[in-house]
């Protein structure tokens, strides 16, 4: 079940109109009440930097699942992203924003990422030590075994 269908007021955030507008169409189609999801068409670091500065701005649950590699827009201020050297960041960014005793949920697609539990040791790293949520197994139909990876935790 979609979060905001659950209740709960959902902030999406994205540098790309085009996936935004995809989220906008799935939120009608599946009927959801949109007065409980925002969307920010933004760089996700600098919305953070924005949210760690207003205090309303603060979230129980973060999901990370950011690209691979993104494309620089000087135009739009956006800078380049690599996952395997931007992950660290986006983390302390999202440990600003997090309640205390929220969740995050961080995945990856990155090959280097995703490969023999480098994003847990990529969490443990960056964030000192968590407190793992368990997760339930991949979906069979889960084609892509070894290339994706995520972890739940709590920062401690």
């Amino acid at each position: 079940m979609p979060l905001a269908a659950g209740g709960a007021h959902v902030t999406n955030v994205d540098v790309s109109a085009r996936y935004l507008d995809w989220g906008r169409r799935n939120h009608v189609l599946n009927g959801l009440d949109a007065s409980r999801v925002r969307y920010s068409r933004m760089d996700a670091a600098a919305y953070l930097h924005y949210a760690a500065r207003h205090a309303d701005e603060r979230f129980d649950l973060i999901v990370l699942d950011p690209p691979t590699f993104g494309a620089a827009n000087p135009r739009r201020g956006v800078k380049s992203w690599k996952a395997t050297s931007g992950y660290p960041a986006l983390l302390a960014a999202v440990a600003r924003v997090l309640t205390p005793g929220g969740l995050i949920f961080a995945a990856t697609n990155t090959r280097e990422l995703a490969a023999d539990g480098a994003l847990r040791r990529l969490v443990e790293t960056s964030m000192g030590r968590v407190r793992w949520e368990p997760l339930p197994p991949w979906p069979e139909d889960v084609r892509e075994r070894g290339r994706v990876a995520a972890v739940l935790f709590r920062p401690r």
